[in-house]
């Protein structure tokens, strides 16, 4: 079952089950033109959402934390973080989402659709990030860049 099959099956549920509301987790990114193939994704449940009848939102959540600690994990043992050239993210802690939901979720109809990009307040690219790591783990993690080709092999 396709993620959009899943998705409209939960809608259909919470509609059936009587449900009021629905609070979604989507992304920043949501967009029908994404090059970013999750995005899609999420762009076609708030849609879906949008049709649905029942009132909704749609948690637009920044980039998790966790993932850049994961990223960032792969090179402890050589000490190079190799990634394509990249921009600035905004690198967010699921407690600061989590704090976000919990506004949305206590002020029922306050927040209706797709809420504003739910963000850290700062963003760092992967050297940048590569900085911070270092400075937590007291050695140096260094960022190589590498051609878009060498990721696509």
């Amino acid at each position: 079952m396709t993620p959009w099959a899943q998705h409209r099956a939960a809608i259909d549920a919470a509609r059936s089950a009587g449900a009021r509301r629905i609070v979604y987790t989507s992304h920043m990114g949501a967009s029908r033109t994404s090059a970013f193939p999750p995005m899609l994704d999420h762009a076609a449940t708030e849609q879906m959402l949008s049709e649905s009848r029942l009132s909704w939102t749609a948690l637009r959540n920044g980039f998790y934390a966790s993932s850049a600690a994961v990223l960032l994990e792969r090179a402890l043992p050589s000490g190079g973080f190799e990634a394509p050239a990249d921009g600035k993210v905004s690198w967010t802690t699921h407690a600061d989402l989590a704090e976000a939901a919990a506004v949305v979720l206590t002020n029922e109809g306050r927040f209706d659709g797709p809420t504003p990009p739910l963000t850290a307040s700062q963003a760092l690219d992967f050297g940048e990030l590569c900085e911070v790591a270092s400075g937590i783990l007291g050695r140096p993690l260094r960022r190589r860049p590498h051609a878009a080709a060498v990721a696509r092999a």
